[in-house]
């Protein structure tokens, strides 16, 4: 898919079809591990993959989404919120492909 279109087209998620594959996960992630990170501070930040459902049951505002990724940094400036941000965005793109 083109990107333009790709981004055009990205809509909010509340139903889910079921699990994603391995090999999905894996190229999200790898997404992810691509996004730019301010200072190339690439190990302050975290990946969570949480598919347990007794976890994921006890979350709120997921919508019963079979995979939640959680990304975690140590906030010290704006800009670790922004290459957070990066991170998800490259996230969202590798799962709509």
């Amino acid at each position: 898919m083109e990107t333009l279109k790709m981004i055009q087209a990205r809509k909010a998620v509340r139903e889910y079809s079921g699990q994603i594959s391995d090999d999905q996960l894996h190229q999200i992630l790898l997404a992810a591990n691509a996004a730019p990170v301010g200072m190339g501070r690439y190990d302050d930040y975290r990946l969570t993959v949480i598919q347990d459902a007794d976890v994921l049951s006890k979350m709120t505002g997921i919508y019963d989404a079979p995979t939640v990724i959680v990304v975690s940094v140590k906030v010290d400036s704006a800009s670790d919120e922004i290459s957070a941000g990066t991170i998800v965005h490259n996230m969202e793109l590798a799962a709509e492909d």
